[in-house]
């Protein structure tokens, strides 16, 4: 195996399997970072782990996220951090479930430090001249402001779960087609901030889920929407006659415009 960005360090959209089978290095009493760039899309973490090679003694470490120093290439100041972990005793993969807010397309350094208890604790790091590394080679903590003893264009073995926020959802009031008795939340995937009438009706309750992708309009359904007509699938026009009665609105293809603003058809 090795260490691969968005596999198994820096920030992955799933926890990593297996042994990377690379060079080990020790962090026992030591700091380690490793530099990424948020992907498209990530809004948040969810989890932070890191590779421990060997049996080793129980102990504590801590995790955390820092922000990036561009002058210098090293991480700068801390953001977030956790600092009470019992690290296991087995070799494998040691992981800390976080919810900390992120930006897409910012550097970011992911960071871990590991208490001293006397024993050689070691992860992996591979030298691939394309990530990026920091060390502090002792530390009883993650500082405020990083201090780093080394920096080089190496994989460590440290990893941030990331979370797109494609299935966050929001509650919106307002009507659909006519239907009488819908209780509750109507929720919508992808969408913050909206709120007010769909078509027609004043009761909204119960619960209604669906999420929405901005690509699903079809080739074939032209984008000049009119509020009052009815796409028609088989002649693929706008029609007159709107479908309505209770439950019509499954049968409505949902549009999300480039500035959010969501139509119904």
């Amino acid at each position: 195996m090795a260490l691969t960005n968005g596999t198994n360090c820096g920030f992955v959209s799933e926890t990593p399997a297996g042994d990377p089978e690379v060079t080990a290095t020790t962090i026992d009493g030591h700091a380690a970072a490793i530099k990424d760039v948020a992907p498209v899309g990530a809004v948040r973490i969810t989890e932070i782990g890191w590779w421990h090679n060997y049996n080793v003694n129980a102990g504590n470490f801590e995790i955390g996220l820092y922000s990036h120093d561009s002058g210098t290439d090293i991480p700068d100041t801390r953001l977030y951090v956790d600092d009470t972990n019992v690290r296991q005793t087995a070799e494998g993969w040691d992981t800390v479930a976080v919810d900390w807010e992120i930006t897409p397309g910012v550097t970011y350094w992911i960071a871990i430090q590991c208490d001293s208890v006397g024993g050689d604790v070691k992860t992996d790091y591979q030298n691939d001249g394309i990530n990026r590394r920091s060390l502090d080679l002792s530390t009883a903590s993650l500082p405020e402001t990083w201090s780093a003893d080394t920096t080089s264009d190496y994989a460590i073995a440290i990893y941030a779960v990331y979370d797109s926020g494609a299935e966050e959802y929001v509650d919106i009031s307002g009507t659909i087609i006519e239907t009488s008795s819908l209780s509750g939340a109507l929720t919508i995937g992808n969408i913050v901030d909206l709120s007010g009438t769909i078509i027609g009706i004043s009761s909204l309750s119960g619960s209604l889920y669906f999420s929405i992708a901005p690509a699903i309009w079809p080739r074939t359904r032209s984008s000049d929407y009119d509020p009052d007509l009815y796409w028609d699938e088989e002649t693929e026009t706008w029609v007159e006659t709107r479908m309505t009665g209770p439950g019509a609105f499954v049968d409505y293809m949902i549009f999300i415009g480039e500035e959010g603003e969501v139509y119904f058809g």
